[in-house]
């Protein structure tokens, strides 16, 4: 039974792989395919057909799919500190201990890693012109395996160089500072709303991502966090001082509510733009590059027909 904050009001007990163990299997089952492809691979790897493919889809699969599970999974991921504060050495604690502490090397072993690329990338991007072909073909196959880490950024700038640390940062301080401040309503809400708008003006301010679409979606859901924490500030407030009705009170928490579902339908629609604004480009590339062959095959033909009449016109002289 759990002595602390709201656990101990509802006299209810929580464990790390109770909130973090959906993600850890899903970083653990890309982890199970990973090893597969790489068996194809061996298997595979005196097919002059085959070869090439399964070697592009691990360079493109290997540790983006990873690297992504861990990052969607930071918020959960930061609750390795339930285990830390609350220790139970029971069996099944000792197991919560043992994953709690993996997976808090894991996460940092990852963010080092983050650091190291972004630099090596950045040198490379810089180096480009020095470099030979095949010494920028051999760079880019592992610029392809981290991509997740570079390509949706701006690594021209610092700050796009290390936004996936950015937001891991981010993700992690939202949860300590929830987890810390469980008796202290006020300073809670104050803290997270003072995080929620500092991460707003670095998205407004630094525009980490190359594509437009993707810092909208960034920010339209720390904007719908951003409303969400001004009203928790006023409930806290309001906890302690009772100046507003039950009834202001009752609208508030609704329009709370109806941010959260705006969250649901923005990210909704977002994915499904993201989905269709690259297929309609793909298909559009696609006529425009057809349109150019026909062009050139048009072209070709004029020039062949000419240059026959010419040929033409020219024995006809000769034979007169």
């Amino acid at each position: 039974m759990s002595k602390y904050g709201r656990f101990k009001v509802f006299r209810k007990s929580t464990s790390f792989l109770t909130n973090a163990g959906s993600p850890m299997i899903s970083s653990l089952a890309s982890l199970l395919l990973i090893g597969i492809i790489r068996i194809f691979k061996y298997l595979l790897k005196s097919s002059q057909k085959l070869a090439p493919k399964i070697e592009n889809i691990l360079n493109t699969f290997e540790w983006n799919m990873t690297f992504n599970f861990i990052n969607g999974a930071q918020v959960k991921f930061a609750l390795w500190r339930l285990q830390f504060g609350e220790p139970v050495y029971d069996v099944y604690g000792i197991i919560n201990l043992v994953f709690a502490v993996v997976v808090l090397v894991v996460v940092v072993v990852v963010s080092v890693v983050s650091i190291s690329f972004s630099t090596w990338n950045w040198n490379t991007v810089i180096n480009e012109a020095f470099l030979s072909k095949k010494r920028l073909e051999t760079l880019s196959i592992r610029q392809k395996k981290f991509a997740c880490l570079h390509h949706p950024y701006v690594v021209e700038f610092s700050l796009g160089r290390y936004f996936y640390l950015v937001q891991a940062i981010k993700n992690t301080l939202f949860v300590v500072i929830i987890y810390v401040y469980q008796g202290h309503a006020i300073e809670q809400s104050y803290l997270l709303l003072f995080l929620s708008i500092v991460y707003t003006v670095i998205l407004v301010v630094g525009q980490p991502f190359k594509r437009k679409i993707d810092l909208a979606i960034v920010l339209l859901n720390e904007i719908c966090l951003l409303i969400e924490e001004i009203l928790l500030v006023i409930f806290s407030i309001n906890q302690k001082t009772v100046l507003l009705g039950e009834e202001i009170m009752n609208i508030i928490g609704w329009v709370m509510i109806g941010c959260m579902v705006a969250v649901l339908g923005i990210n909704g629609i977002f994915i499904i733009l993201s989905i269709a604004i690259p297929i309609f480009e793909y298909f559009r590339r696609k006529k425009v590059n057809m349109k150019n062959k026909v062009q050139a095959k048009t072209l070709a033909k004029a020039k062949k027909r000419s240059t026959y009449q010419k040929t033409r016109i020219r024995e006809i002289w000769l034979e007169d």
